[in-house]
């Protein structure tokens, strides 16, 4: 009966049309239209050859209205269906991120590097998958291949803002090591506690510093405290806090997703 509704089992014009609606709709940031929209396709058109789209759009859209739940159950459905390697390597994408915002890195990691198996080299969101999976591996401490997909990257999509952010946070093991983040447990938190202080006293070089310290860690949880210190010392016109800041804005770290 499905097979009907479109030559050999694919998607009919009025599909395509929900289609279409749903991407101008999430592109506008009408999330719950793209939700509603997908809904009606899926009732129509699952098990056409194409439906991952629709699966895919209708993840996407729950995971930006913060229906986690949801979202992961469409993302994995569009993974599973998808023809398109570009339909699969967004789902899987997105799928990572959630897994990273969770702190599952394990989970983070496979998503990330088969949605890279799957993207074209070069095509987004290859470029949000290189720079996640770089952030999964940090915080890993394997530098060397955090390094690589840093490096990658800034290769690929020169220019843009994730390669700018790319840029930011490679090579950046000295600091991890100075900091003491693995082998020197006590004199980590020692460190810690002296840039703290200056940092509370209202140094902003200290603020930021304390700022960027949190953000190396690649945890989500601290992401947010590491913001705060950022924009106290960026509400004294400190530049490197306001650069750093601005950067945070742009990956949506510490900040509300929209």
């Amino acid at each position: 009966m499905l097979a009907s509704l479109g030559c050999n089992g694919q998607l009919p014009p009025e599909a395509r049309d929900l289609l279409q609606q749903a991407h101008t709709a999430h592109k506008a940031g009408d999330n719950a239209r793209t939700v509603r929209l997908m809904d009606d396709f899926l009732r129509q058109y699952e098990g056409l050859r194409g439906d991952a789209e629709g699966y895919y759009l209708r993840g996407a859209a729950r995971y930006a209205l913060k229906d986690d739940a949801g979202a992961k159950v469409d993302l994995s459905q569009a993974v599973d269906r998808a023809y398109e390697d570009q339909v699969r390597g967004k789902a899987l994408t997105l799928l990572g991120e959630m897994a990273f915002q969770a702190d599952e890195m394990a989970a983070a990691e496979k998503y990330f590097r088969d949605a890279l198996e799957a993207l074209g080299q070069g095509q987004p969101p290859a470029d949000r998958a290189h720079f996640r999976l770089g952030c999964v591996l940090q915080r890993q401490g394997r530098w060397e291949e955090a390094d690589r997909q840093f490096d990658r990257l800034i290769y690929l999509f020169d220019r843009t803002k994730l390669a700018r952010l790319a840029g930011r946070r490679i090579r950046c093991r000295a600091w991890t090591i100075q900091a003491g983040a693995f082998e020197r447990k006590g004199g980590a938190e020692a460190f810690t506690a002296r840039l703290r202080r200056a940092a509370e006293l209202g140094h902003p070089a200290a603020q930021v510093a304390v700022g960027k310290l949190l953000l190396s860690s690649g945890n989500p949880a601290t992401a947010a405290g590491a913001v705060s210190w950022l924009e106290r010392a960026a509400a004294k016109n400190y530049a490197p806090a306001a650069a750093a800041l601005g950067d945070c804005y742009a990956a949506g770290r510490g900040v509300d997703r929209d």
